[in-house]
Protein backbone atom coordinates (compact mmCIF):
# COMPACT_ATOMS: atom_id res chain seq x y z
CA UNK A 1 0.00 0.00 0.00
CA UNK A 2 1.64 3.65 -1.44
CA UNK A 3 0.86 6.56 1.34
CA UNK A 4 2.40 9.53 -0.09
CA UNK A 5 2.62 12.75 2.47
CA UNK A 6 2.21 15.67 0.88
CA UNK A 7 0.00 19.31 1.08
CA UNK A 8 -2.40 16.37 2.57
CA UNK A 9 -2.35 12.34 3.03
CA UNK A 10 -2.51 10.30 0.09
CA UNK A 11 -3.21 6.81 0.14
CA UNK A 12 -3.51 4.70 -3.42
CA UNK A 13 -6.55 2.79 -3.75
CA UNK A 14 -5.55 1.30 -7.17
CA UNK A 15 -5.57 -2.07 -5.74
CA UNK A 16 -7.75 -1.64 -2.49
CA UNK A 17 -10.76 -3.33 -1.33
CA UNK A 18 -14.00 -1.34 -1.43
CA UNK A 19 -14.45 -2.97 2.32
CA UNK A 20 -11.17 -1.32 2.82
CA UNK A 21 -11.85 2.13 1.43
CA UNK A 22 -15.00 2.52 3.12
CA UNK A 23 -12.87 1.94 6.32
CA UNK A 24 -10.43 4.87 5.63
CA UNK A 25 -13.38 6.40 4.90
CA UNK A 26 -15.29 5.79 8.92
CA UNK A 27 -12.13 6.50 10.21
CA UNK A 28 -11.88 9.97 8.61
CA UNK A 29 -15.67 10.59 9.62
CA UNK A 30 -15.82 13.27 12.94
CA UNK A 31 -18.49 14.49 14.72
CA UNK A 32 -20.37 17.99 13.63
CA UNK A 33 -20.61 19.84 16.50
CA UNK A 34 -22.44 22.33 15.21
CA UNK A 35 -25.30 19.76 14.74
CA UNK A 36 -25.41 18.34 18.08
CA UNK A 37 -25.52 22.02 19.60
CA UNK A 38 -28.57 23.13 18.05
CA UNK A 39 -30.14 19.45 19.08
CA UNK A 40 -30.06 20.24 22.66
CA UNK A 41 -30.77 23.98 21.98
CA UNK A 42 -34.10 22.59 20.43
CA UNK A 43 -33.13 24.02 16.88
CA UNK A 44 -33.64 22.51 13.58
CA UNK A 45 -31.15 19.63 12.87
CA UNK A 46 -31.14 20.13 9.32
CA UNK A 47 -27.80 19.69 8.79
CA UNK A 48 -24.90 17.16 8.36
CA UNK A 49 -24.42 14.26 11.71
CA UNK A 50 -20.87 13.68 10.26
CA UNK A 51 -17.78 15.53 7.98
CA UNK A 52 -15.36 13.73 6.92
CA UNK A 53 -11.86 14.45 6.72
CA UNK A 54 -11.13 13.30 3.63
CA UNK A 55 -11.93 13.21 -0.20
CA UNK A 56 -12.30 9.83 -2.52
CA UNK A 57 -10.56 10.30 -5.47
CA UNK A 58 -10.30 8.27 -8.60
CA UNK A 59 -6.90 6.38 -7.63
CA UNK A 60 -6.41 7.35 -4.15
CA UNK A 61 -8.07 9.07 -1.05
CA UNK A 62 -7.48 12.29 0.25
CA UNK A 63 -6.88 12.42 4.50
CA UNK A 64 -6.63 16.17 5.34
CA UNK A 65 -5.64 15.47 8.95
CA UNK A 66 -2.56 14.16 9.77
CA UNK A 67 -2.79 12.66 12.98
CA UNK A 68 -5.20 10.13 10.93
CA UNK A 69 -2.32 8.97 9.64
CA UNK A 70 -0.93 7.10 12.51
CA UNK A 71 -3.92 5.02 13.01
CA UNK A 72 -4.57 4.34 9.45
CA UNK A 73 -0.33 2.81 9.30
CA UNK A 74 -1.64 0.99 12.04
CA UNK A 75 -4.36 -0.60 10.89
CA UNK A 76 -2.64 -1.45 8.28
CA UNK A 77 0.24 -2.96 10.39
CA UNK A 78 -2.49 -5.60 11.79
CA UNK A 79 -3.84 -6.73 8.97
CA UNK A 80 -0.46 -7.47 8.08
CA UNK A 81 -0.58 -5.10 4.94
CA UNK A 82 3.22 -3.18 3.49
CA UNK A 83 3.46 -0.08 3.61
CA UNK A 84 5.18 2.41 1.55
CA UNK A 85 5.69 5.82 3.04
CA UNK A 86 7.01 8.73 1.06
CA UNK A 87 7.36 12.56 2.61
CA UNK A 88 6.99 15.00 -0.15
CA UNK A 89 6.78 18.15 2.71
CA UNK A 90 9.12 20.07 2.27
CA UNK A 91 11.59 21.05 4.93
CA UNK A 92 11.48 24.57 6.06
CA UNK A 93 14.72 26.04 7.68
CA UNK A 94 14.86 28.77 10.45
Amino acid sequence: MEIVIADKVYICTKSMKRECKMLLRRMAAFSNPDFYKKAVMGLSTKGIRESYSAVMMRLAISVFREPLLESIVDRFQEADIQITLTDHRLLEMH
